[in-house]
């Protein structure tokens, strides 16, 4: 046996107990960048549907973690967010990650209050 894979022998490998998970919530966003890993814009369509989000929210619930951190385009613009962060925000420490330009929007605008309410 060579000395790498006697070095690598000797390291113990151990899972930690997961802390944080991101959950995706699809490609629909009020921006179009061409740097964006998910390829979101304004015309997305992959987004996540009620009876995903539904079975995701429960999932979640009964998992012992406690940041939730909520992506994918702007999940703002998810007709399904809201329930997210009402289903979860009072038990579990969450996370969005936003264009944050969409809170600028009258249609959007109203999560700036349900953010300081919930979060």
């Amino acid at each position: 046996m060579n000395e790498v894979q006697n070095t690598i022998n000797k390291i113990s490998l151990k899972r930690k107990q997961l802390s944080i998970m991101q959950i995706n919530m699809g490609n629909l966003c009020n921006h179009a960048c061409s740097h964006c890993h998910v390829e979101a814009s304004p015309v997305g369509e992959n987004i996540m549907d009620y009876d995903t989000s539904v079975k995701v929210i429960e999932k979640l619930k009964k998992m012992n973690i406690e940041n939730i951190e909520i992506t994918g385009g702007t999940p703002e613009m998810n007709p399904n967010f809201r329930m997210f962060l009402e289903e979860l925000g009072n038990v579990k420490k969450l996370t969005v990650r936003s264009s944050l330009t969409i809170l600028n929007s009258n249609k959007y605008s109203h999560f700036k209050e349900l953010y300081k309410n919930i979060m």
